[in-house]
């Protein structure tokens, strides 16, 4: 399932069941069979409510010793995760953090226990979103490192089409109005182009499609280009 035809199926999904079936196996042709999901999020702009969902098919026995264990309270991938400025391979924390023996142990036993080629993929929202993806395989040998970019655009996706399930009046409905440079912009940034290149395409200068770039990461309430690729892919502001 190709990123685009996976934002279009997701898309047309009936329910938030049907929109994880769909982000599973989008991410399992990479060979990640294991999800967990992770969101809070305040209800209104300026509510102090909160809803959390967890989602997850990582063993149960793991998950089981992990919470009588009270590894949450140092887990390396949650840690990071919070300050994470982009995805990250578990394997490669050691050279991002300083990381105790127990934090060690925690991560020898998640390969121990068939959550291998383990990736973390922050989710970095407006109004102090907590929200994050670990994604592992129970095979091994799937080239993590490689797949970041896409992984990291199935996950934006998904995290957009399971609250676009929230009540009528929700944060995802609200309209955005983008004008036809931004749009041009946008379709420039979502074929992977620099800043630079698109002001070679377009016939503007680089500081030009900054300043298109953040007044369009301010009008999605994103903070990352490919966050507002996705998300209007997701709201059919631009098209494939």
């Amino acid at each position: 399932m190709e990123i685009l035809d996976y934002i279009e199926k997701s898309n047309a999904a009936a329910s938030r069941d049907e929109a994880l079936v769909l982000f599973r196996q989008a991410v399992g042709q990479y060979g990640f069979d294991r999800v967990m999901y992770h969101s809070t999020r305040a209800m209104a702009e300026g509510d102090e409510d909160s809803s959390s969902v967890v989602l997850t098919n990582y063993p149960n026995e793991w998950l089981g010793h992990y919470a009588s264990k009270r590894w949450d309270k140092f887990d390396p991938v949650v840690r990071y995760g919070i300050v994470a400025p982009r995805p990250f391979c578990w394997d490669a924390l050691p050279t991002q953090m300083h990381m105790t023996k127990q934090q060690q142990h925690l991560m020898g036993a998640a390969g121990d226990a068939g959550l291998m080629d383990g990736v973390g993929i922050p989710l970095h929202g407006p109004r102090g979103e907590s929200s994050g993806v670990g994604l592992a395989s129970s095979t091994g040998q799937t080239d993590a490192a490689r797949h970041l970019s896409v992984l990291n655009a199935l996950v934006h996706q998904f995290h957009l089409n399971y609250w676009s399930f929230e009540e009528p009046g929700s944060a995802e409905e609200v309209a955005v109005s983008l004008t036809a440079r931004e749009r041009e912009v946008l379709h420039w940034c979502a074929q992977g182009k620099s800043n630079w290149t698109i002001g070679e395409i377009i016939g503007i200068s680089e500081h030009g499609v900054e300043f298109h770039v953040r007044n369009i990461l301010k009008k999605l309430d994103v903070d990352s280009r490919i966050t507002a690729v996705v998300r209007a892919l997701h709201m059919g502001l631009i098209v494939p």
